[in-house]
Order: C-alpha cells, then sequence, then structure tokens
C-alpha cells in the first residue's frame, strides 16, 4: 500500500444564504462536515461543549456525526458548504485527525474570494469545473489541519494502515453478518490478538466499531434517500428493525424517523442571498446514496 496516505474530499452541496432569527436548530448531527464563512451578520454554532460565534472573517467547521445547535440572533449571510473527506476511501478524515474548529485568516486571506469562484464551478459541467470546485474546498478543509504536527500526521496514518483493509472489507461488506474471525483472517491475525490490536488503535472493538459504520451509513441513507427506514436496515447489516432503531438512538441521538423528519428544519429561515429561494444544485454534488445532483436547501 502506498505509504503516502490519499485524501479524497468531496462536495455534497453548498451556497451563499441569507439567514434570519428562525435559523435556529437544536439537536443536528449530520453525515458530513460543514464549513462556513460569514460575509455579514453574527450566528452562533454550539458544538462539542463551547460555543462558538459566526463572525466574519474566520473560517468555521463543525466536523461531521458531531451533536451541534444553531441559532441567528438577527441576520447573517452566510457561504456555507459541506463535504466529506475519506483517506484511501475507508477511513473518515475527521476520525482519524481531530482538526481545529476555527480558521483565522491570514493576511494576504480572504475566504470569501474563494467561496465565489468555488460555488460557481460546482454548479457547472465538467471535469475541468469539479476539478476546481474539489480542489477549492480540499483547500478550505487543510486550513483546519494546519496546526497538526507533520511528524504527528505521519506517525497515527502508519499506525492506521494496518488496519486499512479490515475497515475498508467492513464497508464493502456493511450488509453482511460479519464475524470477527472474518474480520481477523483479512490481515492475518489471531481473533483475539486482533481484537486487543485494533482497539488500541482504532479507539473502539472491532464489532462495535462495525456497527459506528454501519449507523454512520444509515445516517447517509436517511439524510439523502427517502427509503423506507426497514429497507435501510437491511442494507447496512441490521436484521431486526427495532434493534437497528435502538443502535441509531444511542448513536446519533435520534431514532431513524426522527432523525430523518429532523433533516428538513435547516431550510426555514433562510433564503437565497441574490433573492430567491435557493434552489440552486451543485455539479458535484453527489453522494454514495443517491449518485444524483442535490437541491440546495439546507444549511
Amino acid at each position: 500500500m502506498d505509504p503516502t496516505p490519499h485524501v479524497q474530499v468531496s462536495i455534497v452541496e453548498g451556497a451563499r444564504t441569507l439567514c434570519r432569527t428562525s435559523w435556529h436548530y437544536r439537536d443536528i448531527n449530520s453525515p458530513f462536515a460543514r464549513i462556513y464563512h460569514v460575509i455579514s451578520g453574527r450566528g452562533m454554532v454550539e458544538h462539542h461543549g463551547q460555543t462558538v460565534v459566526l463572525e466574519p472573517g474566520p473560517l468555521y467547521l463543525i466536523p461531521p456525526h458531531t451533536l451541534s445547535h444553531y441559532r441567528c440572533p438577527f441576520r447573517m449571510d452566510l457561504n456555507w458548504l459541506h463535504v466529506t473527506a475519506m483517506v484511501n476511501r475507508s477511513l473518515d478524515l475527521f476520525s482519524v485527525l481531530h482538526p481545529g474548529y476555527v480558521c483565522a485568516p491570514g493576511k494576504t486571506d480572504d475566504f470569501g474570494t474563494l467561496f465565489r469562484p468555488l460555488l460557481a464551478a460546482a454548479r457547472r459541467p465538467g471535469i475541468g469545473n469539479q476539478l476546481q470546485a474539489e480542489g477549492l474546498a480540499t483547500y478550505l478543509l487543510s486550513r483546519f489541519f494546519e496546526h497538526i504536527p507533520a511528524q504527528e500526521q505521519d506517525a497515527r496514518f502508519a499506525r492506521l494502515r494496518r488496519f486499512d483493509p479490515v475497515v475498508a472489507y467492513m464497508r464493502e461488506q456493511l450488509a453482511q453478518p460479519l464475524t470477527l474471525a472474518q474480520l481477523a483472517a483479512r490481515i492475518h491475525l489471531h481473533p483475539t490478538y486482533f481484537s486487543n490490536l485494533f482497539t488500541q488503535v482504532m479507539g473502539l472493538p472491532p464489532m462495535p466499531y462495525l456497527i459506528r459504520l454501519r449507523v454512520a451509513k444509515a445516517q447517509e441513507l436517511l439524510w439523502f434517500t427517502e427509503l423506507p427506514v426497514k429497507q435501510i436496515a437491511s442494507r447496512v447489516g441490521f436484521d431486526d428493525e427495532f434493534y437497528f432503531s435502538r443502535q441509531f438512538k444511542k448513536i446519533v441521538g435520534r431514532a431513524p424517523l426522527p432523525y430523518r423528519r429532523h433533516r428538513t428544519l435547516h431550510a426555514g429561515g433562510a433564503e437565497d442571498a441574490r433573492g430567491g429561494d435557493a434552489t440552486l444544485k451543485l455539479a458535484t454534488g453527489k453522494t454514495k446514496a443517491t449518485e444524483t445532483c442535490l437541491t440546495l436547501s439546507k444549511v
């Protein structure tokens, strides 16, 4: 395997939106990361036990699978971008490294000038526009990892590299009834030794880690599709819909159906900053769940 980790940043959706006082939501837990840049006005986001004031100038990041709360006291003109970031096609970047949540601009930075061509390119078809949009999105996301020393990053990836085949296999076989012995066999280890080593490196034992991958995939399917909950449960490896709902609520904070209903709240209290109702589409706004363009109506 290539010793240099490959990171793929994909755009889910994004826009410039004018938020008002009804931009007020609690207990949001999204399957993607959010990047915010305030043009004017002020807002607030609570996550990881802290309140972050959204003001003009910096970039702000809310990692995926993070319980968060949002409000706007009066009015806020906001550039926003939703992205995913995968390492070697198997690991979520945000589960590997811990980014900063606020990136102050340097002397030569003007993040607003980057959002304009990014959003414009993402709305247009063609590989050139896709490369431009994802390249700019990758640069914006990279700013939140600058504080992590390169040696620390390399050491972390080196430890994880051994388990890349295991995590990739988990993702490929989510719908199948996997066993500890099957997972250990992917890297030719005894199940007990494999479980102990996996826990040390990944932070969770293999089977609980697998459940979290299944729930994360279920979040995507609930957010981006209208598939029935029972069908989603089956797709991610749960034969028992009620057991799936319990596990989902335990990890995400809401049961599947309330979680799906809650996603639509993001459209309230916002309008396209240029006038209209924020129904733009990104040419690159694809997810594995839908493989189609997504309508921009959620901030």
